[in-house]
């Protein structure tokens, strides 16, 4: 999450999403950074972001909203390989949360779970709001509210045509690291409905073909 009330826009830092990247190049910026507490927090969702500019007499209606968006289908893999979900569906910075929010630098090895999910059973079965796209683009009402979504993979361009937009000077760059990793076999016809059912307002709002994808 970025606030700039100089530039008057706001960075909604979805998980999985290219998120470091953005909040690097707003970072110049931004007069608000996101830290690991709220209100905060770099993945605070819209809604309460928005009732916390409320309480502090910032006209929400007056900044440029956006987020990113990335497959659904390679965003699951993604945060697969790196949250290390346990079979109870927590996360690596779930389980070690007080860890994370003193900033205390972790080892790989500490992230493990005795008990990890496999990947089916966790796609089936695990509660994947908070990592949907609805949470960073509706308000309290539903009502879906961002200016933009920038699709992760085309990324540089889109993120080009914000940076212009918001006349950010020098233009900011990204660095990106690989977001393409995929395993295709990895879903099959059961699984690939789950993620269609949840991950709907992905697709939808980011124009992504609802079968998985056969190469990236």
């Amino acid at each position: 999450m970025r606030v700039s009330h100089r530039y008057r826009f706001v960075f909604l830092s979805k998980y999985k999403c290219a998120s470091d990247a953005v909040r690097a190049a707003l970072d110049p910026f931004s007069d608000i950074v996101s830290t690991q507490h709220y209100p905060w927090y770099h993945h605070t969702p819209l809604a309460p972001l928005k009732a916390e500019f409320e309480l502090r007499g910032y006209d929400w209606s007056s900044y440029f909203i956006f987020t990113t968006v990335r497959n659904p289908y390679t965003m699951l893999n993604s945060l697969y390989a790196y949250g290390m979900p346990a079979r109870d569906g927590s996360m690596w910075w779930d389980r070690l949360w007080d860890d994370v929010v003193n900033d205390r630098q972790l080892p790989v090895e500490r992230r493990i779970p005795s008990d990890p999910a496999p990947f089916r059973e966790w796609v089936l079965e695990h509660d994947f709001t908070r990592f949907t796209l609805d949470p960073f683009v509706r308000d309290e009402t539903g009502r879906v509210c961002t200016d933009a979504i920038l699709r992760v993979e085309n990324l540089e361009d889109d993120f080009r045509l914000i940076a212009e937009k918001l006349r950010l000077s020098p233009l900011p760059q990204l660095s990106l690291t690989n977001t393409t990793t995929y395993l295709p076999e990895a879903f099959d016809k059961r699984m690939a409905a789950r993620v269609r059912e949840v991950f709907r307002t992905d697709f939808e709002l980011g124009g992504y073909p609802c079968d998985p994808p056969q190469r990236l």
